[in-house]
């Protein structure tokens, strides 16, 4: 019991052996007042337990995150880190290009840009990117997850890993 539910539990005593006439307002008064004054200690109390079981969990987190961050061997992920990357995404997007005139990313549309949508895997539920000509044309690919040939379901996202068209059979 908490200090509170305690204190409550006092003032209830000290209520009861008051000489108030029984049944009389002033004695009802008191009573549903001091009940409920317990009640909020009882839920008081069980809202400071689950937040102490959430800061556990969220200090669990922050040290699985610590871990990750000294396995990925940089611990300082701020938007400083992400403005110095611009220039080197501005090169890849220059060899991108250059792959893409080669041709190694299938067709491109009339800009010279391919389109990519993202899919849903129907067996595994993995999200992955395919060329969109193809998808439209009901091709079937390999799920970069499950390894199994299917033919994906549209969604639209980012940051998913593309998938390579599967072989015809």
């Amino acid at each position: 019991m908490s200090k509170l539910t305690d204190k409550a539990a006092y003032i209830k005593g000290l209520a009861e052996g008051m000489k108030l006439e029984e049944g009389s307002d002033e004695q009802k008064l008191l009573m549903h007042l001091i009940d409920v004054v317990g009640d909020m200690a009882s839920d008081l109390e069980e809202l400071e337990e689950a937040h102490d079981d959430l800061s556990d969990f969220v200090d669990s987190i922050d040290e699985d995150l610590e871990e990750l961050e000294d396995v990925l061997g940089d611990e300082d992920f701020d938007d400083e880190d992400y403005d110095d990357d611009e220039d080197a995404e501005d090169e890849d997007d220059e060899d991108f290009e250059e792959d893409e005139e080669e041709g190694e990313f299938g067709e491109a549309d009339g800009a010279g840009n391919n389109i990519y949508v993202e899919c849903v895997c129907p067996s595994c539920h993995a999200l992955f990117y395919a060329p969109e000509d193809d998808v439209d044309a009901k091709a079937k690919f390999v799920c970069p997850r499950c390894g199994k040939t299917v033919e994906p379901l549209m969604d639209y996202e980012e940051d998913i890993p593309v998938a390579e068209k599967a072989q015809e059979e």
